[in-house]
């Protein structure tokens, strides 16, 4: 009985870590490459267009997060900014709502949902704002 006991608590003890408490914005901290591809509209009422998107950002232990990207809209390259707060759940998903600007002048927030993947190396977004199709990936630099 004393064998099976301790077994069961080796067992437990040594579990990895599942969706309780698996994930929190510590989860996200770090340097982070940014790919983005997919459609977005360039203003009110424009058709989507081509939209692709190469940048870093740095992440804090509190889920703030700030980067810079350069954007493909429909082939015009242009200089982004974003500063976001993550919100992350135990169980790896997340959103946040970045404010940016596109070269120099303010753009409207983009809204993105992830799921956090390999102990926080990877991260996968989709934008769900109205007119937009994009994907995200990012991969931890350090």
């Amino acid at each position: 009985m004393k064998l099976l006991f301790a077994l069961v608590t080796v067992m437990v003890a040594s579990a990895p870590a599942n969706a309780q408490g698996f994930c929190s914005t510590q989860t996200i901290r770090g340097s982070w490459g940014i790919t983005c591809e997919g459609y977005l509209t360039p203003g009110p009422n424009a058709s989507l267009v081509p939209a692709r998107i190469l940048g870093t950002a740095v992440s804090s232990a509190d889920g703030v997060f700030t980067g810079e990207a350069t954007v493909s809209l429909g082939g015009v390259i242009l200089p982004q900014k974003v500063v976001g707060t993550a919100i992350v759940s135990d169980n790896c998903t997340g959103t946040i709502r970045y404010t940016q600007t596109i070269a120099g002048a303010p753009a409207p927030d983009l809204n993105i949902r992830f799921l956090i993947f390999d102990n926080g190396k990877l991260i996968q977004g989709l934008a769900v704002d109205p007119g937009s199709n994009l994907s995200c990936t990012l991969k931890r630099m350090w």
